[in-house]
Order: C-alpha cells, then structure tokens, then sequence
C-alpha cells in the first residue's frame, strides 16, 4: 500500500508484476537513478519508465500458482493497476521443479484455498488442506509454531524492499553473453547440466498450472486490467537447451489459447526484442536490464491501448 500511495501522490501511473526469482530485481529497480544511467534507453524511454510505478511480487522457485494467489490476493485487497504483468517461462508451467512441492504447501494460504475451492484444481487443493491438517497434527492450537518453512524464508528475505524501492542500492549486472571471464563460463556449463536433467527429463506443460493464467486474465478482464504475460530473456547456453527439449508447437498451442481467453505476449527473449544481453548465471538476466524490460513491457502496453483506441473509433 505505501509503494501505491507514493505512486499516486507522485502523478505515477501503476503497474504491477508477478514472477519468479527473475523479477526480484524490481525489488530494488528500477529507481531515477538506474533509469537515467541506463544506456539501453533513450531520453524519450527513460521518460516513460519515470513515469511509471511496479509494484512486485516475486518469490524464488514460483511459478504460475504463486502469480495466481499473489494476484487474487491483491485484486481482493482493492488494488487496480493499470495493466499487470505475469512471468511466463517454461518453468512456470510444469511441475517438475525441487520448489513445486514446497511452494504449493506454505505458499498457498489455508484460508484462500478454502475460498477457491471451485476453482482451484482439486488436487493442489488436497495438498494444501492436507499440508495444514498435517501441521495442526503436530502443533495444538495457540501454541508458538516455530516452524519456519523454507518458502515462507524466501519471502521474508524478498520482502525487505517491498514497501520502498531504496535509491542507492548496487545492481548486479553479470556478464555480457558470450564475454564471460574463463571461470563465469565454466560455472555456467557446470550448472545447466543438472538443470536441464531435472526440468527436462519428463517436462510437460501442466493443464492445471495453465488454468492459473486463464483465472488471472479472466479476474483482470472482468476489473479492465489488461494481462500481459512475459517471457524473460536467457543465456545463449540456456536457450540451446530449451531448443532441444521445449516442443514449440505446444508452447504456441498455450500462447494462443491465453491470447484466445484475453491475454497478451511478449517474449523478452526473440530476436532483436532487447538491447541489453547481461546475465549473471544461465537463466537470470541481469539486474542492469530491469530498465529496459519495464519499458519493452510498457511499449506492448501502449501498442495495445493504441489499438484499442483505433478500433472504438
């Protein structure tokens, strides 16, 4: 509430964002200061970025579920963006993540499960409710939980700059692609091989998480809230492993059934979308590259309200 207060007071039009550990950055970017050093934008974009406010909601480790409580949760609360926006990556929609079991179990409130009982699919239903029940077994009612789950440590650590976006805070921008120093690149080739064993080997793109995207674009469809889902630029590396395991067809099948239900597009990775190439590991973009991702997604925003201006006319 006091980020959209100071965003109001200061004339600032409002957005809101929902993603994974890729979107942590609008923790602590983009601030005046970032925007106007960025050498990604022109005068004319480091002005709309300006006049703009995000607020964030991002957790390491989630996907489209966290997005879908984290959005209902705030459209209930009486927040209205203008437009919101949606991480929307391979890993968003599929359950074989190390994080999915942990987030559906202590990211997903008791009370709001309750109240979604229809519309939530009834198997992540169980796992929350019996997740509870399996916590009430152990601790009896009015005695200190010191239990400290580890996704509930995630959001504790994200959440410090949740309220104020701090102006001096030192971004990490990584490396350009293909530039890295020996041992940046050796790490990087170190990593995706377990990555790619663990998303990969029996990836599919979940009905039950898509359902979440569809419950997102429906609510923001019925307040007038525009939804765009973003698919955040990767490592050159990382991509060719996507290429190799990602089945396209499908993956436009799921775009073109979001756009069917209301949604919107932007893949931050095509060609000659993004100016800025840094990342710090194979499939973190660099936190330099927030100034620029807010204004690519505001341009598609715009792009969309231009036509739908021309079509009332």
């Amino acid at each position: 509430d006091q980020k959209i207060d100071k965003a109001k007071a200061e004339g600032r039009r409002l957005s809101m964002n929902f993603g994974s550990s890729r979107s942590l950055a609008y923790y602590i970017s983009p601030t005046r200061t970032q925007v106007a050093d960025n050498e990604f934008l022109n005068t004319g974009e480091r002005s709309v970025v300006n006049s703009w406010e995000v607020v964030n909601s991002a957790s390491a480790g989630s996907s489209l579920l966290t997005a879908y409580v984290r959005f209902h949760q705030w459209m209930d609360h009486g927040a209205r963006p203008e437009v919101v926006f949606v991480e929307l990556s391979p890993v968003a929609v599929t359950r074989a993540t190390r994080w999915f079991t942990t987030e559906i179990k202590f990211g997903v409130p008791l009370r709001f499960a309750l109240g979604r009982l229809n519309e939530m699919p009834w198997a992540h239903s169980k796992t929350v409710l019996a997740s509870r029940l399996f916590a009430l077994s152990r601790y009896r009612l009015g005695e200190r939980d010191n239990f400290s789950a580890p996704w509930e440590m995630l959001i504790r650590m994200t959440a410090e700059h949740v309220a104020v976006r701090p102006e001096n805070v030192q971004l990490f921008p990584g490396f350009p692609a293909g530039k890295e120093p020996p041992a940046a690149a050796l790490l990087y080739l170190n990593m995706m091989g377990p990555m790619e064993a663990e998303l990969f080997t029996a990836y599919n793109i979940d009905p039950a998480m898509e359902s979440y995207a569809h419950s997102i674009i429906r609510r923001g469809k019925k307040l007038g809230i525009p939804v765009i889902f973003w698919r955040p630029p990767v490592h050159p590396l990382w991509q060719s492993v996507l290429n190799k395991h990602l089945n396209q067809t499908q993956w436009d099948r799921l775009i073109l059934r979001l756009e069917n239900e209301g949604g919107h597009y932007l893949d931050l990775g095509a060609p000659g979308v993004m100016q800025c190439n840094y990342f710090f590991d194979p499939v973190h973009f660099g936190q330099n590259c927030i100034p620029e991702i807010f204004y690519r997604k505001l341009q598609l925003y715009e792009s969309i309200q231009a036509k739908e201006a021309g079509d009332v006319d």
